[in-house]
């Protein structure tokens, strides 16, 4: 078997080889025929960030995307379409201090998916000497939102209420404080102006020099800020932070109105020597309403590595200690593959969509004697409260196109990335499934003359029968452009773009002579005119500005689902005044919920009543309709319905009807 001991293992920081134990095995195998999802969604690099500073700081090696927004004077909630791609640099130079480490934070247009390329909006810098490779890991959580403010209401009145701007950055520095580790943590100022300011430092109680907390954190990935359907961020019960080092995970309560956010609730310790948080999920694999926890160990057993799970509880400690399943590649060709490696939760069978599962990747698998071609398991699981849990399905998979040093899913990332399957999805069969990105930092660009060597890809693998189903074609398949440029060494998705697909952000450490950088993908549609009414339209509000909605129509039901992307704003006026209902302006701003309505056809003209939420004051009565003719739709207001019924006979909504034009269609199914 190959060495974990090549060039390019030792590029990625491996973790040295130890002894560990293991409890359960499962086979490596391949599906040599998958029957995927097809899909018409290209996915592809929108732009890359890169790092033209002196340093060689590895920018890229861990890399997030932060919910962010603005509170004003009546909105006290997160503006959801502000998105931040964090990047880490851990070997960032500070004050001649080598390995202090910075993050750059970088502001996205959402209207266009683009990264701001002239310069990271903000740097986050570590506080002081000590605390060494910041920017190592990267968590964005809500762990602020509870915080209360005294907001002026409507009626001049002052009321304490909760105040969100959005995600924290959460920033592991495991080389801190002599390797003890420590978590740097930044807030949302809720302006450009104020940008983001650290708000404390989170150190393991009893630390260890050499334990590296901080390696690794995560949340309940069901509860981090999506878009376009979460209205504001909020914060999880619970983070894990890994200490591999020391072979130990660390459980914290998030209680955000606390000065202190973190309150320590649970210790575990795993196998010595195995690596145990060196990475970290946490779903509710079992469905009991409870988030389990699962803990990769990738130098276990001589660097087989494994994956222990702990079964969520009820009680003041999140995880049953008791309660651990391990899981394990079998036969030869597992040994050395750091299985556990990387680990990402999500929705991977089509046919299963209400329950999450498991990705794990073992990218130093080894394959017909060629080291680290890299393989990716996925699973699922059921089990009682509180007993362990129990593999209902699985499936491993090796790198469908073996080159030895590709350590193909060295990063794994499971999202809506095509925008026809997943929990976000339109219609048809391949609606309850999401697909898989795999990170191949050590992929050959062979189709450059001369071929780039170590460039990097990433893969995205479509949804199938029988979960994200690997093959040599299919999927899409986005490449790095310089030689040990390591692109796809870090992934991390969420929305970014104002479209129902997701996007990913992409680290490339050693681009550029170990400067690094950091690339964001985008879903495009390739157009077509097959289906008149889906995809992406795009008004005028009543304050002059454009927003825009997407459009999903599903033949097979008859329905049509249209989704505000953006906040539109909605005023009326009498004589250049603005009108009032019960003493409230008619003067509102938000993303308001239009949903799914009947619409049997797209051939002739059609029109429906639909009723807006304007919360808290009620519901505005609208017609949307569809001229077959025009290829357009309108919508009309009713001013003398719903709320807006208490207005004066000649109030008008500024702009009505509004006119909608389709700026690009979605053919993704």
């Amino acid at each position: 078997m190959g060495s974990r001991n090549s060039p390019l293992a030792a590029r990625l920081g491996a973790l040295a080889v130890l002894l560990g134990g293991c409890t359960s095995e499962y086979t490596l195998y391949e599906i040599s025929n998958p029957s995927v999802c097809e899909h018409s969604c290209d996915v592809v690099l929108n732009n890359t960030q890169d790092n033209s500073t002196a340093y060689t700081e590895q920018l890229g090696f861990a890399v997030e995307i932060a919910a962010w927004g603005q509170s004003g004077l009546f909105n006290y909630t997160v503006d959801k379409n502000q998105r931040t791609v964090g990047a880490g640099a851990p070997y960032y130079v500070a004050a001649g201090v080598p390995g202090t480490g910075r993050v750059w934070m970088n502001r996205t247009n959402m209207g266009s998916g683009n990264l701001n390329t002239t310069a990271p909006t903000w740097l986050l810098n570590p506080p002081n000497a000590s605390v060494r490779e910041l920017g190592y890991a990267l968590l964005a959580s809500d762990v602020r939102s509870g915080r209360t403010l005294s907001i002026p209401q409507p009626n001049n009145a002052m009321e304490l209420r909760p105040v969100a701007y959005g995600e924290e950055m959460l920033v592991g520095a495991p080389g801190s404080y002599d390797n003890v580790g420590a978590i740097e943590w930044y807030e949302n100022q809720g302006s450009d102006q104020n940008g983001w300011q650290r708000g404390g430092e989170l150190r393991p109680a009893g630390g260890l020099a050499g334990e590296r907390f901080g390696a690794a954190i995560a949340a309940p990935h069901t509860l981090d800020a999506r878009y376009p359907d979460d209205v504001s961020t909020q914060p999880p019960a619970w983070i894990a932070v890994g200490a591999p080092g020391r072979s130990r995970v660390y459980l914290y309560m998030v209680i955000p109105s606390a000065a202190q956010p973190f309150t320590l609730l649970q210790t575990i310790n795993g196998p010595a020597g195995t690596g145990f948080g060196t990475r970290l999920a946490i779903a509710d694999f079992n469905l009991d309403g409870m988030m389990d926890l699962a803990v990769g160990g990738p130098s276990a057993s001589g660097g087989a590595g494994r994956v222990y799970l702990f079964t969520g509880q009820v009680g003041f400690t999140p995880v049953n200690p008791n309660s651990m399943v391990t899981l394990a590649p079998s036969g030869a060709a597992a040994a050395g593959g750091e299985f556990g490696f990387s680990l990402a939760a999500g929705f991977l069978r089509r046919n299963d969509g209400a329950r999450p599962g498991l990705a794990v990747g073992a990218p130093g698998m080894d394959y017909n004697g060629s080291r680290d071609v890299g393989a990716l398991c996925q699973y699922q699981f059921t089990g009682a409260t509180g007993a362990p849990l129990q593999v209902a399905w699985q499936r491993c998979d090796r790198n469908p196109t073996p080159v030895a040093d590709d350590r193909y899913a060295h990063a794994v990332a499971v999202g809506n990335f095509f925008g026809s399957n997943g929990t976000q999805g339109t219609t048809g069969s391949c609606a309850a499934g999401e697909e898989v990105a795999v990170g191949i930092p050590g992929e050959d660009h062979t189709s450059l003359l001369p071929a780039v060597i170590n460039a990097g890809a990433v893969k995205i693998i479509p949804a199938g029968l029988d979960g994200a189903e690997v093959a040599a074609s299919g999927g899409m398949v986005l490449w790095g452009t310089r030689s040990n440029q390591l692109f796809g060494r870090a992934l991390a998705a969420d929305f970014v773009q104002r479209t129902v697909h997701e996007d990913l952000a992409i680290g490339s450490p050693l681009y550029n002579g170990n400067r690094g950088s950091f690339s964001l993908s985008q879903a495009r549609s390739p157009g077509g005119a097959s289906d008149p009414l889906s995809g992406t339209w795009t008004s005028t509000d009543s304050g002059g500005q454009p927003f825009d909605v997407s459009v999903l129509w599903d033949s097979g039901a008859g329905t049509l689902t249209v989704t505000m992307l953006e906040d539109a704003r909605m005023r009326a006026t009498r004589n250049g005044q603005t009108c009032e209902v019960f003493f409230t302006p008619v003067d509102f701003t938000g993303t308001y919920e239009i949903g799914t309505l009947p619409w049997i056809t797209t051939a002739a003209t059609h029109t429906e009543r639909i009723e807006i939420p304007v919360p808290p004051y009620g519901n505005v009565e609208a017609d949307l309709t569809f001229n077959a003719n025009t290829g357009r739709f309108t919508m009309n207001i009713d001013e003398r319905a719903g709320i807006l019924a208490g207005m004066n006979n000649d109030c008008a909504i500024i702009g009505d009807p509004f006119v909608f034009t389709r700026l690009a269609p979605n053919t993704c199914e």
